[in-house]
C-alpha cells in the first residue's frame, strides 16, 4: 500500500528555484565583467582613450564625475579620489574596474545592469515561491467521507491520514460543528434529535471549509456530546494537499458538496452500524445500552434513512466497511493518489460566495 503521496516539499522546490535564478543573475554579471576587461585590453592595445592607459590620462579630468558615480554604487569606493601620483592613479583604476566600465556612461551601464540583475534574480527567485505556493494550493484536494453513523467514516479518516502522513493531510470533523445547547436544560438536550441538518452549526462550517480552500488554517469549536455544549477551540487544522472532512451530513448540503474534490459514502449494514454506536457512546459517552438501542430505533434509523441514505447517490466512491480497515484504507488511498495527480481543483471556487 502507498503511504506517500512521493513530492519534494514546496519550500524545497521554491528555495531550489531561487538558488538557481541567483545563480544565473551572478554568473551574467561575472560574464560581462570578463568581457568588459576583454574590450579594454583591445582597446588599449589599439591605443583608443578608454583603454586602460586611457583611464590614467583621463582619470584627472573625469575625477569629479567619477567621484559621483562611485558615491552612487558604494560610498566606500569613493574615499580617495584626488590622485597625487602614480601609484594613487593605479588604486583608483582599481577601484574603476570594481564599479564597472571606464567611462561616465559605460559606469552608469554597467552598474545598471548589475541592479537589474540582482532584481532579475530576486523576481524570478519570487516568482517560483509564489508559483510554488499557488501550486500548493492547486494539488489540495478536499475529500468528503460521509455515511451513516457507525459505518466507520472516522476510523477510515484515520486510517487514510496516517497513511498519507501529517505532512500531506489534515482532517476535519463535521461533528465539531453542532450547535451549543446551552440554552436548554440537560433533560431537554438528550431529547434532541442529532442526526437532522439542523442540528449542526452550517454557516460556520461553509466558512471554514472555504477558508481551507484559500489556505488558510481555521480552528473548529470543541463539542462535548455528553453535556451537548461547546467546550472552547478545537485543535486548530492546516491547509495539506489532502484535507479529510468527515461525518454524517456532509452531502446533504448542496453547497458542501460541491466544495469537494472526492466524495467518499462510507457503507455498513444497519446491524453492524448499531453495534459500533452501542460501543461507541457506552465507552466514550456514558451513555447505557438501552438508551442507545432506544435512541437508534427512535430517532438515528429514520433520520439515516430520510437525510443520510439519498446522499449516497453524490458519491464518487462507495465503500463497503464491515470487515478488514486496511484493504478499505488502501483503495481510498488509491483514489485520493490518483486525484492528486490531476491539475486544477474544479470544486476551488465553489463556497467563494
Amino acid at each position: 500500500m502507498e503511504t506517500s503521496l512521493g513530492q519534494a516539499p514546496m519550500w524545497l522546490v521554491s528555495f531550489a528555484a531561487f538558488a538557481s535564478a541567483a545563480a544565473f543573475a551572478w554568473w551574467l554579471l561575472d560574464w560581462l565583467g570578463n568581457r568588459r576587461s576583454q574590450i579594454e585590453k583591445r582597446l588599449e592595445e589599439l591605443g583608443h582613450p578608454l583603454g586602460r592607459r586611457g583611464v590614467k590620462s583621463q582619470a584627472a579630468k573625469k575625477n569629479d564625475t567619477m567621484a559621483q558615480l562611485l558615491q552612487k554604487a558604494s560610498p566606500a569606493l569613493a574615499k580617495p579620489l584626488q590622485p597625487k601620483s602614480e601609484q594613487e592613479v593605479s588604486k583608483l583604476r582599481q577601484r574603476l574596474s570594481y564599479a564597472g566600465f571606464r567611462s561616465e556612461p559605460a559606469v552608469g551601464l554597467f552598474l545598471s545592469l548589475k541592479f537589474l540583475g540582482l532584481v532579475f534574480g530576486l523576481a524570478v527567485g519570487g516568482g517560483a515561491m509564489a508559483l510554488s505556493g499557488l501550486n500548493q494550493t492547486a494539488i489540495m484536494r478536499l475529500v468528503a467521507i460521509a455515511g451513516g453513523s457507525g459505518a466507520g467514516k472516522s476510523a477510515l479518516a484515520r486510517g487514510v491520514a496516517a497513511a498519507l502522513g501529517p505532512d500531506r493531510a489534515a482532517l476535519l470533523a463535521h461533528d465539531c460543528y453542532y450547535r451549543d445547547r446551552g440554552d436548554l436544560l440537560p433533560s431537554e438536550r438528550s431529547r434532541l434529535n442529532y442526526d437532522v441538518p439542523d442540528a449542526l452549526d452550517q454557516a460556520l462550517f461553509r466558512a471554514h471549509v472555504a477558508s481551507l480552500r484559500r489556505g488558510e488554517a481555521v480552528v473548529p469549536p470543541r463539542y462535548c456530546f455528553v453535556t451537548h455544549r461547546r467546550d472552547g477551540a478545537g485543535e486548530p487544522v492546516e491547509p495539506r494537499e489532502v484535507v479529510l472532512v468527515e461525518g454524517v451530513l456532509l452531502l446533504h448540503d448542496p453547497q458542501v458538496r460541491a466544495s469537494f474534490d472526492l466524495r467518499i459514502f462510507v457503507d455498513a449494514p444497519e446491524p453492524l452500524r448499531l453495534q459500533r454506536r452501542i460501543a461507541r457512546d457506552t465507552a466514550e459517552r456514558g451513555r447505557t445500552e438501552e438508551a442507545v438501542r432506544a435512541q437508534c430505533r427512535s430517532l438515528v434509523f429514520p433520520a439515516h434513512a430520510r437525510y443520510v441514505e439519498p446522499t449516497r447517490a453524490w458519491a464518487e466512491l462507495v465503500l463497503l466497511n464491515a470487515g478488514r480497515l486496511e484493504p478499505v484504507v488502501e483503495i481510498a488511498c488509491a483514489v485520493i493518489r490518483a486525484r492528486l495527480g490531476e491539475r486544477g481543483s474544479p470544486a476551488a471556487g465553489a463556497l467563494a460566495a
